[in-house]
């Protein structure tokens, strides 16, 4: 997509599966972060690298490759063994009871109706016993097949979760909305869909080899003329199978274009309408969408032209069976049970064929799916915890920047060789020019990024040497963009603190001067805000996530600007709260208003990640020119 954001995404070009390469074409997102700290709004089908060659946000193709992916989903299926084991007994039980059926027909056609050899109720019976045995298999497959699909759907989708919120910052901000979005849906989806398809596939391909077997023994003339066409099928599936995976690949990746382009307009819609935009965001969608439509189109021009001769080459095949087991009927080579029985046989031939055309399409499909499901879960995050990692012991530490150095992209560094030291108990401001690293450091501290050079210690321990549990669950964060959950008020305070009582939550919310606003709400507390709070001011928003942050009774307090948004008379009524709120806490402010440099303790001054003054407002009003500019 053009820098702008308008015109066409970007066409995703899809591997070759000659080359077994199995990952996206170009789905490696760019590291772009701003200097502000919070991630890159990337625009749907941007998929090219950045110039700094940032990494994947997902696994490398190695780890789903071409000659791995059917045996990892296998070994997830076989996660649930009972469910296995009674779709496979219900597959192979309604297999030989359909195999053995004509063999039963051939009986009664020949020795009960034409010689009148036998009576021909045992027949009919066993025909009756092979129909009940057969809705008994084919519903234990059905069920406990479904049930498996079902159940692997979900430990995938499970794991997808979890490997997306183990991912430390620098790859988060890799991701892209719509690809996660699609490969969390739709993707999953048809992974169920083909394992819902797989005892039937597999009863088929058993079909397939007891129907040649009783074929061969039946008449060993006919089945060589049964299999002649045999060669064709395996090319056409060959053939489909080079080019049908790359067409799927690059439909699914439109698809999620498409996706991030809706995100972000459902996301953004008071930009869009504020700007007038709406027809932008139309053209926007148009022109992914068209690309998604050729895609589409390409793999459905692909599978008219395969499945087609995947079936009709074996009527070719049944033509000169029947033609050739007609002649020898009539000659009486065979008999006229063994001919119906060899045609029995044969249309049964049918049905696996019709299988390997599905099977050669959609797996092609579900195999794309796969792929990228796993490069997701396979993705790791750059920032791990040490295997001897200790907690944070309780109490309100000191925080020290050692000579820190940082940036986003290493190329551009945020931060310069920093010095700080917020003593224990204290409480540090922040200012600085646009781009100086202040909101940096609020994401350095709970270690949602690793400095490049130099330390950042947590009461005296460096915080790669710090479990990140503790270290996290010790640091109160409000960030200067307020985002909540689609939830009751009441969940969105307590988020980080589940197990909290009400009485708990309408305290943080009074220290935040919420309390009034959201007891005016339709349902209190009770009140669900709309899409990330957008029901909410901006005001209201950031006083519940000062109430969030509260609640939790952090060792440090780290407030990004948390007031920016309210009024003055409420932001005096906040601040005289937080006055005793950050009463022996250690509490870091982010400051853009002069108001909330009241609050401070001390005050240091930055300016393109370099610490240029620090002391108390006065002293710096005295002899720090750039402070003076700042206020």
């Amino acid at each position: 997509m053009t820098a702008n954001g308008r015109g066409r995404p970007e066409r995703n070009e899809p591997p070759r599966d000659s080359a077994a390469s199995g990952q996206p074409g170009n789905d490696k997102p760019g590291n772009d972060k701003p200097a502000n700290g919070q991630p890159a709004n990337h625009q749907p089908g941007n998929d090219k690298p950045a110039a700094d060659g940032g990494k994947q946000a997902v696994a490398s193709p190695g780890t789903s490759s071409q000659d791995r992916w059917l045996r990892r989903l296998a070994a997830h299926c076989w996660r649930y063994p009972s469910l296995v084991l009674l779709a496979l007994g219900g597959t192979l039980l309604a297999t030989a009871v359909t195999a053995v059926i004509p063999l039963i027909q051939r009986n009664i056609i020949d020795n009960s109706i034409l010689a009148h050899k036998e009576p021909i109720w045992p027949g009919a019976v066993l025909l009756i016993i092979a129909a009940l045995l057969n809705f008994a298999g084919v519903y234990v497959r059905r069920y406990r097949g479904g049930r498996l699909s079902l159940d692997v759907q979900h430990s995938l989708r499970t794991e997808l979760f979890g490997s997306l919120s183990r991912l430390d910052g620098a790859r988060q901000d890799q991701l892209h909305t719509g690809q996660i979005v699609s490969r969390s849906i739709s993707d999953l989806n048809m992974v169920q869909g083909l394992l819902s398809m797989v005892p039937l596939l597999l009863g088929n391909v058993v079909l397939f080899v007891a129907s040649l077997v009783i074929m061969a023994f039946l008449s060993p003339l006919l089945t060589v003329i049964a299999l002649a066409v045999g060669p064709a099928l395996w090319f056409i599936a060959l053939r489909s199978r080079t080019r049908l995976f790359p067409a799927s690949w690059d439909a699914q990746q439109q698809a999620a274009n498409v996706a991030g382009v809706v995100d972000g307009a459902v996301t953004g819609v008071r930009v869009v309408k504020g700007f007038g935009q709406e027809d932008q965001e139309i053209e926007r969608l148009e022109g992914a969408s068209q690309w998604l439509y050729a895609s589409r189109v390409r793999a459905v021009r692909l599978m008219a032209r395969y499945n087609p001769a995947l079936q009709a080459v074996p009527a070719l095949g049944q033509v000169g069976v029947l033609a050739l087991g007609g002649w020898l009927a009539i000659q009486g080579s065979i008999t006229i049970g063994t001919f119906f029985a060899f045609s029995a046989y044969l249309a049964q031939l049918v049905g696996p064929v019709r299988a390997l055309s599905a099977l050669v399409t959609i797996g092609q499909e579900a195999r794309a799916s796969v792929i990228r499901v796993y490069e997701v879960i396979d993705s790791r995050p750059v920032l791990t915890e040490k295997p001897d990692a200790v907690p944070l012991p309780p109490g309100a530490p000191d925080v020290e920047l050692d000579d820190i150095s940082f940036g986003y992209v290493p190329s551009e560094p945020v931060l310069r060789g920093l010095t700080l030291h917020v003593r224990q108990g204290e409480t540090l401001a922040l200012v600085g020019t646009s781009g100086s690293g202040k909101s940096t450091i609020s994401l350095l501290l709970p270690r949602f990024y690793d400095v490049r050079g130099g330390a950042v210690r947590v009461g005296g321990y460096d915080v790669r040497d710090l479990t990140l549990d503790s270290l996290r669950a010790s640091i109160g964060l409000v960030l200067e963009e307020s985002f909540l959950f689609s939830d009751s008020v009441r969940a969105n305070i307590a988020y980080g603190r589940p197990d909290a009582t009400l009485e708990q939550i309408v305290t943080a919310a009074r220290a935040a001067e919420a309390d009034e606003f959201i007891a005016s709400l339709p349902q209190g507390y009770d009140t669900v805000i709309g899409e990330q709070g957008l029901t909410l001011s901006g005001g209201q928003r950031q006083r519940v996530s000062l109430a969030r942050a509260l609640i939790t009774d952090p060792a440090i307090l780290v407030l990004d600007d948390a007031t920016s948004a309210i009024d003055a008379r409420v932001e005096a009524q906040i601040h005289a709260t937080l006055r005793k709120v950050m009463a022996g806490r250690t509490t870091l402010l982010i400051a853009h208003r002069r108001s909330t440099l009241q609050l401070a303790d001390r005050i240091a001054v930055l300016d393109e990640g370099r610490l240029v003054d620090e002391g108390t407002h006065e002293e710096l009003t005295e002899r720090c020119a750039l402070y003076r500019l700042l206020l």
